[in-house]
């Protein structure tokens, strides 16, 4: 028993070799001469990187993990925290050359509040300014470095269009970044190039300068962490800093007559005295300025990222503006914030319950449209307009209560925009280190495919570029820097699959056109980052949601509930190029498990493989009895509970020829597959297989396995 055990191992690892679960080799009839065949792989291999070289998208993405690692190796490099001496510096400089008087802000608590925690509700906050800074135009600006002739005329970035497709205002591109100048004809982010050029057309385009994107980005960053290191990165061009150290000059204690309720009829405050964060503004823009060679950033403070953010949309362009929560004695948290060149009039202005803001902040925020609020889109802002009919904030605090918002959009997001119109975010928190939830990738452009055999290489040049943006991610909750690299338990595919209607090309050149949209999710037995295993279960669950590669526009693949890689389990396993013989080669799925087999199986026994097979079936590399397999509801168990509903007969059968799935119950059947893949096997390999064989059982099996083979 213990041999003829080792035989069906032996066996099962050789069919892995040998066999692809959907199409057999024997099966498959290759129509075109093998140079053809290789060339079109090596397009497919070749089309993703392609893509990613020339999406935007991608880079923006990229550019975001970049930047959040650059952010935490300056905060754990002692070198960046003696940079920090250029704002000790500007402060003394500030401090020493200026009259204290109309240069601080102040904000004060009252410290009775300090003094009885037991009696509070909210947990109290210190005074905080948060600064965020935007650069104005981004990709714009970076490209007029070299452009100065163009700095007032409408410019725009955007692709050019492919040959011989459409042209002038009938292009389909995508403006990705317009110039003030194309705004003020009504130009915007996002629109079609064919538009944009029927609204201006003077309008001028310049392609992308990724690596000078990237470069300047850096430099931002870089210069910003001179001042502080408590930076929140968000893109390539907006980030969010805590300059509450760098602007604080002391903190005391003052008291303040108040009514004969109180035990003394004095009330003590904890007043603390801040620099003006306007003259760092101005200073940080001149520096961001020169630094990036004319690239022009709004910056804005607040109390909070919210007020720091509206803000930056106040100032903007290349200006800069402040908004300060003020204390109406309706919320314990509040800080009362004074500043003394501010010289609002607050006589006229509207009231608004619940504000943070008051006098003119408050106006502005009133007339602030609310598609403008973070988090609240096109969709969202049509509800509002048509439910209520309310386009600004003002009229949102005015007009609908919590209750109606909350019926209306449910009680997180109502509450949270009933909040948002008034100048708080009860969801806010200030992260430095944010753990990635997940990892994806995919394709949705210039996917027109014709075999099984492009559609195989596709996924697997996605699986891979999934699992090297794996290797990249590092988990703050992970600890050391050796523990980079995380593994993921859930997988997600999600196709784009051409309409029924649609034409087979779509309206812009090589794009997905109108598609239907599905995702399946696999549920791995055990986390894992091997290209073997997601490259099958991508590919199964695939064959599933479009059966025809043909009508494949878009595909798209991610990894949930991410833990960090164990360092027991080595690299991931990298896969190789397919050879136009199918014969003697590898499947994608086998690369990864037999890593010392010889390419030419005639050059080694059967009996040697088999052995090397076996070794590598007690690591932890891919086989056929070990590895990571997705998650299948079983039928026995299913069976089970249609019998608890006393079904008859008829019924049980006609359940169960429900629940079979061929591709997904392929190791609930292997005994079959077994006789399947006996008759892919040469004379020889045959031979040998049965001389492995106890004698007694030789000439069953031989019987039994060359008939199935006969007959197949």
């Amino acid at each position: 028993m213990k041999n003829e055990a080792f035989y069906l191992l032996t066996l099962a690892n050789i069919i892995a070799i040998r066999l692809h679960t959907s199409s057999p080799v024997r099966k498959t009839e290759n129509t075109s001469p093998p140079d053809e065949t290789h060339h079109s792989l090596s397009s497919a291999s070749k089309q993703l990187s392609t893509f990613y070289a020339r999406s935007r998208l991608h880079h923006l993405s990229s550019w975001a993990n970049e930047l959040h690692d650059l952010v935490r190796r300056l905060r754990d490099d002692p070198k960046a925290h003696s940079l920090l001496n250029r704002g000790v510096r500007w402060k003394q400089f500030v401090l020493a050359s200026s009259n204290p008087s109309p240069l601080f802000i102040v904000a004060s608590i009252p410290s009775s509040r300090f003094t009885c925690p037991s009696k509070l509700k909210h947990t109290l906050r210190r005074p905080q300014i948060i600064f965020h800074i935007d650069m104005d135009c981004f990709f714009v600006s970076v490209s007029l470095r070299s452009r100065p002739e163009l700095r007032d005329k409408p410019v725009a970035i955007t692709h050019a269009s492919g040959p011989n497709r459409r042209h002038g205002t009938n292009s389909m591109s995508e403006v990705a970044s317009c110039s003030y100048a194309a705004r003020k004809a009504g130009i915007r982010n996002g629109m079609l190039l064919g538009k944009a050029r029927q609204l201006c057309p003077d309008l001028v385009t310049l392609p992308y300068e990724f690596d000078a994107y990237k470069s300047v980005s850096e430099v931002l960053y870089r210069t910003v962490a001179e001042f502080t290191l408590d930076i929140e990165a968000v893109s390539c061009d907006e980030l969010y800093a805590d300059c509450t150290d760098l602007l604080r000059v002391g903190e005391d204690v003052t008291a303040t007559p108040t009514s004969s309720s109180s035990a003394d009829g004095n009330v003590s405050h904890m007043t603390y005295r801040f620099i003006d964060p306007l003259l760092f503004a101005q200073h940080l823009r001149n520096l961001v300025t020169a630094r990036t060679g004319g690239c022009t950033a709004s910056v804005g403070f607040g109390s909070s990222k919210l007020l720091a953010r509206l803000a930056t949309k106040r100032a903007k362009p290349n200006g800069q503006s402040c908004l300060f929560r003020t204390a109406g004695g309706w919320n314990i948290e509040d800080v009362q914030w004074y500043i003394p060149s501010n010289g609002d009039d607050h006589s006229n202005t509207t009231e608004f319950v619940n504000c943070e803001l008051s006098g003119q902040d408050a106006e502005w925020l009133g007339r602030l449209p609310i598609c403008e609020l973070p988090g609240v889109g096109d969709a969202m802002t049509k509800r509002l307009v048509s439910t209520f009919g309310v386009t600004t904030c003002g009229d949102l605090m005015l007009q609908v209560t919590r209750k109606q918002l909350t019926n209306l959009l449910g009680g997180r997001t109502g509450e949270r925009v009933y909040w948002l119109c008034r100048g708080r975010d009860p969801n806010e928190t200030f992260q430095l280190d944010r753990d990635c939830k997940s990892v994806s990738a995919c394709m949705n452009y210039g996917i027109r495919l014709q075999r099984s055999e492009e559609l195989e290489e596709l996924v697997r040049s996605l699986v891979q570029e999934l699992v090297s943006r794996m290797a990249n991610v590092r988990l703050s909750r992970a600890g050391s820097q050796s523990s980079q690299g995380v593994r993921g338990r859930n997988l997600t595919v999600r196709v784009f699959v051409r309409a029924p209607n649609a034409p087979i090309e779509s309206a812009k050149y090589m794009g997905h056109g109108i598609c239907t949209k599905s995702s399946c999710m696999v549920c791995l037995s055990e986390p894992s980052a091997d290209v073997a295993v997601l490259y099958r279960s991508t590919l199964t669950a695939l064959r599933k949601l479009c059966p025809d590669p043909r009508e494949l526009r878009g595909l798209g693949i991610q990894m949930h509930q991410l833990s960090p890689m164990n360092p027991q389990h080595g690299p991931p396993i990298t896969l190789r190029s397919p050879s136009s013989d199918r014969r003697n080669s590898l499947t994608p799925t086998e690369k990864s498990t037999v890593t010392e087999i010889a390419s030419d199986p005639t050059n080694t026994s059967v009996f040697e493989r088999s052995r090397n097979l076996q070794s590598s079936s007690n690591s932890d590399s891919l086989s056929c009895d070990n590895q990571p397999r997705p998650f299948v509801r079983s039928t026995h168990r299913r069976s089970l509970r249609l019998k608890r509903r006393r079904l008859s007969p008829s019924q049980h059968s006609a359940e169960r020829s429900k629940t079979r799935t061929p591709d997904l119950t392929i190791h609930h059947n292997r005994k079959a597959r077994l006789r399947q893949g006996y008759a892919l096997l040469t004379i020889n390999e045959r031979r040998n297989l049965i001389q492995l064989l106890p004698s007694e059982r030789r000439a069953d099996w031989k019987c039994y396995l060359n008939a199935e083979a006969e007959s197949k």
